[in-house]
């Protein structure tokens, strides 16, 4: 009985606390380790900061339409590009009906502050990131995929792509894109009613007390 001890308040016992391993910790660190997905976003956006400017912008090309008059083209797709002293080479945009160099699918961001490239930047690690979520998911069994994720992956995928084509520098209005939820307004007396029934849900005389005021 002496060597025994036996505490009511484990949560809040300095003895507890001490011996308590942070594995069990509701967030901790240790899931990065293991994590193929967390890994390979990381290892992603280390290439994406390490690139070069002239890199970045022929990424960013890739993903935004063509600025040249008339043309439909969506996004850029370039082979063997390289820049030189003279500027970009070998950078003519392969899709059928654009054939238009780089420069009139990154135009818009050729003239952009520092502050301004390093946000469409993050918008384009965020479309690639969707991307290869949805595609290793697609390859799951169809009891391991929850399709209403996906389809809210999908839909931000869309956004982000129309944010990059149009107005890169702006982050997405989401209350304008989707609308406002249809949530309920709730008045103080039903705030004040909701925590009486949970505070006190097993008294019937406070309840009725309630109801009846």
């Amino acid at each position: 009985m002496g060597n025994s001890f036996s505490c009511g308040y484990p949560m809040f016992c300095n003895r507890h606390r001490q011996v308590e391993p942070k594995e069990l910790l509701l967030m901790n660190n240790i899931w990065k380790t293991n994590d193929i997905l967390y890994k390979r976003i990381r290892m992603e956006r280390e290439k994406l900061e390490d690139k070069k400017s002239g890199s970045l912008v022929r990424i960013v090309a890739e993903f935004s339409p063509c600025k040249a008059s008339g043309c439909r083209c969506k996004k850029g797709v370039f082979d063997e590009v390289e820049c030189d002293n003279h500027g970009w080479k070998n950078s003519i945009c392969t899709r059928a009906g654009c054939k238009h160099p780089l420069s009139d699918h990154a135009s818009h961001v050729m003239s952009a502050t520092r502050t301004e490239f390093a946000a469409t930047i993050k918008v384009v690690f965020d479309i690639i990131n969707i991307k290869g979520t949805l595609e290793n998911t697609s390859k799951k069994p169809k009891t391991e995929r929850i399709i209403l994720v996906e389809d809210v992956f999908v839909s931000i995928y869309h956004v982000l792509l129309k944010t990059l084509r149009y107005d890169p520098f702006t982050a997405p209005n989401i209350d304008k894109i989707y609308g406002t939820p249809p949530f309920e307004k709730t008045n103080i007396n039903q705030i004040l009613l909701n925590f009486c029934v949970q505070k006190f849900g097993k008294k019937n005389s406070v309840l009725i007390f309630i109801h009846n005021n």
